[in-house]
């Protein structure tokens, strides 16, 4: 029990509040017991009696039954000769209320050395209630010798012997033993976070604690193993690029859908074979088919543009022919469709011969595009110029 002791040094006293904080009830508990009991707080003794009486009776293993009711037997008769030391008449009613509840009962027998013990106190109790010549006797000559400071000794060795068996039986949990005790239940949980300290105290406990050099103990944790909160914390993920916006689908106008609507029928009928009706289409700038060609035949898109009719000379004869022109390179195919188209023949000349007057009879063809097909067709307003006449045949 030298670790319960009182001596004190500079600062080591702390206020309740913040004892509260470092040590659980059951440990302020046992200081008080003590602290009464090798203060002679006699006074006080009522409290640490009803404190013993509990735990004896709960787990009567604590202590042996001799030993239980010494402790418990001296605590009430050092209370009730406290009573009757006092100055004045004694509190008669007191008395009898401690005198009924000395007697120690027990399950396992009768000891008869507790039961002479508990009679021969009371016999002694009644004596002195009735001879005050023997009461001031006794406590001058007997009390000091016989409830002195071997009585006291005796009760301390008692009650510290109970302190050591309840901290055996209840010692203070570790954190995790701690936390397997407490339930995760919410309503627990919030009761627990109730409890937490005012910081006050806190900090009081806590520069006490570090007043005593408690720090220089070696930390049992190592210093790496939070590097990885501030690894994460300066994480910096590279930036996802956006996906590529899809292409771009080419805007399609009413003209070209009426020309795709068209071009999936095969059954687009030609003009019209009355030249007082038809129309006549400007022939197309890159080629050009001859007379002799079927109407329907495609033009390839490759081909070179046809050749205009070359001038007459005044006397009739053809001019020599010109250099031929270089090869153009292929151009993008333009769909288109092909229809006859009446041309007026021209004014032959007098040195044109039969040959002229020949191909004006003939009905001449023209290849147009589909987008100048489709567009005659919808406004039925265009006017074309009359072709002029090819040349003849060589």
């Amino acid at each position: 029990m030298d670790r319960r002791s009182s001596r004190k040094g500079p600062g080591s006293s702390l206020p309740l509040a913040s004892l509260r904080l470092m040590a659980s009830p059951l440990q302020l508990t046992y200081s008080y017991i003590w602290q009464v009991i090798r203060q002679k707080d006699v006074k006080q003794y009522g409290k640490v009696e009803e404190f013993v009486t509990m735990v004896t009776q709960t787990v009567p293993e604590l202590l042996s039954f001799k030993q239980t009711a010494q402790l418990i037997l001296g605590l009430r008769a050092r209370i009730i000769l406290e009573l009757l030391n006092k100055e004045g008449p004694p509190d008669l009613k007191a008395i009898q209320t401690l005198i009924n509840k000395l007697k120690v009962t027990t399950s396992s027998g009768k000891d008869n050395e507790v039961e002479k013990s508990q009679t021969n106190f009371m016999v002694l109790v009644q004596n002195l209630l009735k001879n005050p010549n023997e009461k001031k006797r006794f406590f001058k000559e007997v009390f000091p010798l016989h409830y002195g400071t071997k009585f006291d000794t005796a009760l301390q060795a008692l009650i510290a012997g109970l302190v050591c068996k309840l901290e055996q039986l209840l010692p203070v949990p570790n954190l995790s033993q701690l936390g397997s005790l407490i339930s995760t239940e919410p309503s627990v949980l919030d009761a627990c976070g109730a409890l937490i300290p005012d910081q006050g105290d806190l900090k009081t406990l806590l520069l006490h604690q570090q007043a005593k050099g408690l720090l220089g103990v070696k930390a049992t944790v190592s210093t790496s193993v939070g590097d990885c909160v501030l690894s994460s914390l300066a994480f910096l993920p590279k930036p996802v690029e956006p996906p590529p916006p899809p292409p771009k689908q080419p805007e399609v106008t009413h003209d070209e859908r009426s020309n795709a609507s068209l071009s999936d029928h095969d059954d687009v009928g030609c003009a019209s074979e009355n030249s007082d009706s038809q129309e006549v289409f400007p022939e197309s700038p890159l080629q050009r088919e001859t007379a002799n060609d079927k109407p329907t035949k495609e033009a390839d898109p490759a081909a070179s543009a046809p050749q205009e009719s070359p001038p007459q000379s005044s006397d009739g004869a053809p001019p020599p022919p010109d250099k031929p022109e270089p090869q153009q390179l292929p151009l993008k195919s333009i769909p288109f469709r092909v229809v006859q188209v009446p041309v007026k023949p021209a004014a032959a000349t007098p040195n044109a011969g039969s040959t002229g007057a020949k191909e004006g009879s003939k009905p001449q063809t023209q290849r147009v595009t589909l987008h100048q097909w489709v567009s005659q067709i919808a406004s039925n307003t265009m006017s074309l110029p009359a072709l002029p006449p090819l040349p003849p045949a060589g």
